[in-house]
């Protein structure tokens, strides 16, 4: 090899177009080897900021699969009884931090009240959306009602039986679509709650069947209160009622409000005025329902439903088979040992790399 490089030096050094490649260092394996080196060093410099902050995400990730897993089932009497306060304890706490809009959910997932509060701001938009197409079929809804109904009335006087028709039959055409909302608001609980009770209780099947039972009952029973509440809410607003204070504000409010051409150019008193009183109703009945339909919802399906399950979980410690909830999976403890072992050679890496860094 020795001889290869004098030879190969010899050659560039005697030749009249190469020389100048030595000279400046672009020709003869060492020149080169010396390049590549430096290339590949600035290379891993590059890439040592990248690799550091892998090994961490993966530090954190086995970190929280060791934390789910938990230390293992302790063989002490005692220190059982203990180790399953302590599973139920924490797990009760995460739904506590649900009920409060705290819970951790990372970088990637939503907190369960903040995927909620879209939902009712959705059904918002519904009653708005109501709202306009009153107006919309008003003149046609009023000149059918006035055909019918009207009595000794001059025209410009508010029939109320007419109102109230109108009322009651915009008010009912808002009763399925609260009844998705409920489904929808259980679905997201019952998502997050199923989500959180497999993640802790995975390790322990015993465990994990036992609070799987009341976790459908007690939604199913809310579900069931949540709905009767709601059917309540709609019956009641069949009575199209309003403080006469609230009413007047409305109402003026809406006589202040230009209609425009809404009807075309031609727009009797009787239209006119039942304009102004729908649209003051609507707007109280509108702004009455975007409180009260999401407030049933959490205190049934959010409060009442997680308070319940809480409940039930520190029952679980109290069970005559109490015992049995925490009889670890067979490879639960395979998968722990491998879990620990990862953490070593990833602590290990970090170590090397924390010494391999460059410091800003």
């Amino acid at each position: 090899l020795t001889k290869a490089l004098e030879k190969e030096r010899k050659f560039f050094e005697d030749h009249t177009h190469f020389r100048i490649f030595l000279d400046e260092g672009k020709a003869s394996i060492p020149h080169l080897s010396e390049r590549l080196t430096k290339e590949l060093v600035s290379h891993i410099n590059r890439s040592l900021p990248q690799l550091e902050k892998q090994i961490k995400e993966k530090l954190e990730k086995t970190s929280t699969e060791l934390r789910m897993l938990g230390d293992g089932v302790p063989q002490d009497e005692t220190e059982r009884d203990n180790f399953l306060i302590e599973k139920i304890s924490r797990f009760n706490q995460v739904l506590t931090d649900i009920v409060s809009a705290e819970e951790d959910v990372g970088d990637t997932d939503t907190r369960v009240f903040t995927k909620i509060q879209r939902e009712f701001s959705n059904w918002k938009t519904k009653l708005d959306k109501k709202a306009t197409q009153l107006q919309e079929h008003l003149r046609d809804e009023v000149e059918e009602y006035t055909r019918i109904h009207r009595g000794k009335e001059l025209p410009g006087f508010v029939n109320y039986r007419t109102f109230q028709s109108i009322v009651r039959k915009h008010v009912e055409d808002l009763e399925e679509p609260a009844m998705n909302l409920l489904q929808t608001t259980t679905d997201i609980i019952s998502i997050a709650v199923n989500k959180t009770t497999t993640s802790f209780f995975e390790a322990y099947p015993n465990l994990l069947r036992a609070a799987k039972d009341p976790l459908e009952d007690l939604r199913e029973l809310e579900y069931e209160r949540a709905e009767e509440r709601l059917r309540s809410q709609f019956k009641m607003e069949k009575i199209v009622y309003s403080q006469g204070g609230l009413y007047s504000r409305q109402l003026e409010a809406a006589k202040s409000t230009p209609n425009g051409n809404l009807f075309g150019k031609a727009i009797n008193a009787d239209i006119r005025e039942m304009t102004h009183h729908l649209k003051a109703y609507f707007t109280i009945t509108s702004d009455r329902l975007a409180n009260q339909v999401p407030l049933i919802l959490l205190y049934h399906m959010m409060e009442q439903y997680l308070v319940n399950v809480k409940t039930a979980m520190l029952g679980m410690i109290r069970h005559k088979d109490a015992g049995s909830f925490i009889q670890e999976k067979s490879d639960i403890a395979k998968k722990r040992e491998y879990l620990l072992k990862r953490m070593e050679r990833l602590r290990k890496a970090r170590q090397v790399l924390a010494k391999s860094v460059p410091s800003a």
